[in-house]
């Protein structure tokens, strides 16, 4: 994946956005799908999506935050 290359600023928001969109997605469908294994009810599920989605996004800012490190400061 190439960014934008507009600057350093746009591109590590770009990739920033990227991973929370990607971690939103999948921390709501992880999450989703072991409440369902576990047998929580409807009303549970959809009580937690927003907290999960949320949850996810930070997951996936905090990943790039530490990729960011590992490849500048290795």
């Amino acid at each position: 994946m190439v960014p934008a290359q507009i600057g350093p600023a746009t591109a590590t928001l770009e990739v920033l956005a990227t991973a929370v969109g990607a971690g939103a997605l999948l921390g709501g469908v992880l999450v989703g799908v072991a409440g369902l294994a576990a047998g929580w009810s409807r009303e549970e599920l959809a009580k937690r999506s927003l907290t999960d989605g949320y949850l996810g996004g930070l997951a996936g800012a905090v990943t790039v935050v530490i990729d960011l490190f590992l490849w500048y400061f290795d």
